[in-house]
């Protein structure tokens, strides 16, 4: 649970800061259209001309790709926890099954 707390401060943090700079772009004009582009990034479908035509697309370029990089290492963080988790279960049933 503590995950998708987690990951929705990050995934609206990213919303108010791309709705901030990219103001002027088509896909951040609105929260909804925006979530939307964050929330298709995340599952790999972007494209860098979503971000491109702003005002200073440079600053585009490094907002999704930080976004892309920080959602990468959370869920790639979450994927470990879970077989830690699984795997110190597990060795705990083995024991068990071994004392018996």
């Amino acid at each position: 649970m503590r995950f998708f707390i987690l990951t929705g401060i990050i995934f609206f943090m990213f919303l108010a800061i791309g709705n901030i700079l990219l103001y002027d772009s088509k896909k951040f004009s609105t929260m909804e259209l925006g979530a939307v582009t964050l929330f298709g990034a995340a599952l790999g479908v972007f494209d860098y001309n979503d971000v491109a035509d702003t005002s200073n697309p440079s600053i585009g370029y490094i907002y999704l790709t930080l976004y892309l990089i920080i959602m990468a290492i959370i869920l790639l963080n979450f994927i470990i926890a879970i077989l830690t988790d699984i795997y110190s279960e597990g060795r705990q049933w083995g024991k068990a099954l071994y004392l018996w």
